[in-house]
């Protein structure tokens, strides 16, 4: 539930000042907050709940940063059917590796591993992407121009030059809505399954826990793809 509340006011203020900022160092700045974010939450948070609670939330924040940054980046760099092709792959990614985390959570769960091993995965992968970035050269980063005269008042008001207020209000709503119902999906649900898995495991016809969510997994994966 935080958050999903981090990610909305992060969002809102990412559309509103986010033109201020160069935005491929936005971007790594945001990566690497979510790396730390997330790592201090591990290593800090094991003792206190709300400190694990408020690391993660500032880490949430970091992704709803570089997940706004990814798609506009990618029309600097892309055009016409590439850059379609690139949005694509960022989707089919995105959806395919919240299924992949779910199911290496429920392992996790119920395997006596440590439960913060399931945290770790997600910032050591992306940790040499960001260094490979931050140390080259390429058309990702020289593509991408900046106005360094541009101001905070003309970012505010440029953030209106498509959208009006009303529908810039909007679709911060339909995309809090869509934060809380991924965390549902992602936290709530297992839970629930979890839950009446141990309670009654005959009711699942001695499937284990990880199977079960394997299956459901899979069973979302077909119903988005047809």
């Amino acid at each position: 539930t935080s958050s999903s509340i981090a990610n909305t006011a992060t969002l809102a203020l990412t559309w509103l000042f986010g033109d201020t900022f160069d935005r491929r160092k936005l971007f790594l700045s945001s990566v690497c907050f979510w790396i730390t974010c997330s790592l201090l939450s591990i290593l800090l948070g094991s003792e206190s709940f709300l400190i694990f609670v408020g690391f993660r939330s500032l880490a949430s924040a970091a992704t709803s940063v570089f997940g706004i940054l990814i798609p506009v980046m990618f029309a600097d760099i892309y055009e016409d059917r590439a850059l379609g092709i690139a949005l694509m792959c960022v989707t089919a990614t995105d959806f395919f590796s919240s299924s992949v985390t779910g199911i290496l959570s429920s392992w996790i769960v119920t395997s006596g591993i440590l439960w913060q091993s399931g945290l770790l995965a997600g910032p050591l992968l992306v940790v040499p992407l960001v260094l490979s970035l931050m140390f080259t050269r390429s058309n990702f980063q020289t593509a991408i121009h900046f106005d360094h005269r541009r101001s905070v008042r003309k970012s505010f008001m440029n953030a209106f030059g498509i959208f009006s207020i009303t529908s810039y209000m909007l679709l911060v709503a339909a995309f809090s809505l869509g934060f809380f119902n991924a965390r549902s999906f992602l936290f709530w649900f297992p839970t629930m399954i979890l839950n009446a898995w141990t309670a009654y495991p005959e009711s699942f016809l001695g499937f284990s826990y990880t199977a079960v969510i394997t299956f459901n997994s899979l069973t979302q994966m077909a119903g988005t793809l047809l």
